[in-house]
């Protein structure tokens, strides 16, 4: 009655041995993995599970190996892949050979066993290589002739290629056929007057070439045809550089990138003349107690980042911070050259005043005395005021000489409201509330006494940054503004 349960407990034991040595058989093939099974039994891991796992893996591999070998016979295009796949093979059966020396009479384990017989696919290899070629040659063959343009006879070069790759000595009709290929698709495409259809054209007459060399003059065709779609790529570029603006601008700078990638040096003035023209020159004034703008490199790449991810305006923003010294000499001299400006406005920092309504409202009080009852009433005012900065930037055009306005960037800082009471009373005096306190509205223009401390808040003034690198809600417009701004030449 014990055996059966000790039997299950002796099964699963193994269930589990075998499934530990699974795991460490890796490949993402058949052949691979039996390669993998193959080395765990060389160093030396011959018990029961291990032999179980490479006899599995030896099954599926020579499975997939006879799969293959029988398809080979009814397409011969699978020699292509056999051709691909038989280093492994041969790799797989060094190791059988080896296992075999090591254990000529099979590896025995306490219920497993297994015999090595190694196979030789050298031949098998040559006759692969060469069969692939002339099934990848005919296939090629088969496309150009039926092929209705020579574009689409294009799709024969890939079987070409592989055609080239497998054959043991040089192939001249496949040579020959690529070069034609490509000859023809390049006579074809040469005729268009699109610049990036010629590209195309002399990338074939090249191919002909590196197919047959001297094939019909490809050589020279292709360098003739470079030359002529950068010719036409640099006249696009002039032509759109005449219409004198930033999206025009934009199309002439690629434009004349193609033909400087073409052939260097080709529109290299011409390049950098446009650039200059997408790049736009801007000067923040700051000023305050900072010596520097703060954050000023992050602040600098996130403007520029901002206008070269547009798709409209200048494509590149120099950026220069002038710290605003007082001295109105100093201040133009570092203007110089400056396309746009944003500098504070003329009453930037001018403290504003809001007054609220003006609340009354009466209380009656009484006192009683020696039995004398003595009345009056307090008569209260309260309003609320609030003060702020008035710091407002404006962005100004600087081109032809002139100083335009743009934008005025609206900014009331450092608001600050209280609300200011005073009281008269009327009547007895003695009803008057004890330490009474007249108290006292807001003066018009009194902020310094009635707001103490509220002048030093505005001591640093950076218009267009809410943190270190972060651009505010002025600083986005900005950037807006600059992506809408019109060229002036």
């Amino acid at each position: 009655m014990k055996i059966k349960p000790i039997y299950c407990v002796l099964a699963a034991c193994v269930f589990v041995a075998v499934g530990c040595a699974s795991m460490q058989v890796s490949g993402k093939n058949p052949v691979d993995r039996a390669v993998s099974a193959a080395a765990l039994l060389i160093d030396g891991k011959t018990s029961d599970s291990y032999i179980k796992v490479y006899k599995n893996e030896m099954d599926k591999a020579e499975l997939f190996i006879a799969d293959m070998i029988k398809r080979a016979q009814v397409d011969q295009l699978v020699y292509a892949d056999i051709a691909d796949s038989i280093p492994g093979w041969i790799v797989l059966y060094s190791r059988v050979e080896l296992l075999q020396k090591q254990y000529p009479n099979g590896l025995a384990g306490k219920r497993e066993i297994v015999r090595f017989e190694p196979v030789d696919y050298t031949q098998l290899q040559k006759d692969a290589g060469e069969k692939a070629a002339e099934a990848l040659y005919a296939k090629a063959l088969g496309i150009y002739k039926t092929a209705r343009s020579p574009a689409s006879a294009l799709d024969a070069l890939p079987f070409l290629k592989r055609a080239k790759k497998y054959g043991t000595q040089p192939n001249e009709k496949v040579n020959e056929l690529g070069a034609l290929l490509c000859y023809d698709a390049a006579e074809s495409f040469a005729q268009s007057k699109n610049p990036d259809t010629l590209l195309k054209a002399s990338e074939y007459y090249a191919q002909a070439d590196s197919w047959q060399s001297g094939y019909k003059g490809s050589a020279e065709k292709s360098a003739l045809l470079k030359q002529k779609a950068a010719g036409l790529y640099a006249e696009e570029g002039d032509a759109k550089v005449k219409l004198a603006n930033y999206t025009a601008f934009r199309q002439a700078k690629k434009a004349y990138a193609q033909a400087e990638k073409i052939i260097p040096g080709s529109v290299t003035k011409e390049l950098a003349d446009v650039s200059a023209k997408l790049t736009l020159k801007l000067v923040i004034v700051y000023g305050g107690t900072n010596s520097s703008y703060p954050g000023e490199a992050r602040v600098r790449k996130a403007l520029q980042t901002a206008v070269a991810s547009s798709t409209m305006g200048p494509d590149s923003l120099d950026v220069r911070f002038v710290r605003d010294s007082g001295t109105l000499g100093l201040l133009l001299s570092g203007l110089d050259g400056a396309d746009i400006v944003l500098l504070p406005s003329n009453d930037f920092g001018k403290v504003k005043e809001i007054y609220g309504a003006v609340k009354t409202s009466k209380t009656a009080v009484s006192k009683n005395v020696n039995g004398i009852t003595y009345t009056g009433t307090v008569i209260e005012q309260s309003q609320k005021v609030t003060v702020y900065f008035q710091d407002d930037s404006v962005l100004y055009d600087m081109r032809k000489g002139k100083r335009n306005i743009i934008e005025v960037f609206r900014e009331e800082a450092h608001k600050t409201s209280k609300t200011f009471t005073s009281r008269i009373y009327q009547g007895d005096d003695m009803a008057k509330p004890a330490g009474f306190d007249a108290g006292a509205l807001y003066v018009p223009g009194q902020y310094d006494l009635f707001f103490p401390n509220f002048r030093q808040k505005n001591d640093d003034y950076v218009p267009i940054t809410e943190n270190l690198g972060t651009l505010n809600e002025a600083g986005k417009k900005l950037c807006w503004l600059i992506s809408n701004i019109q060229y002036q030449p």
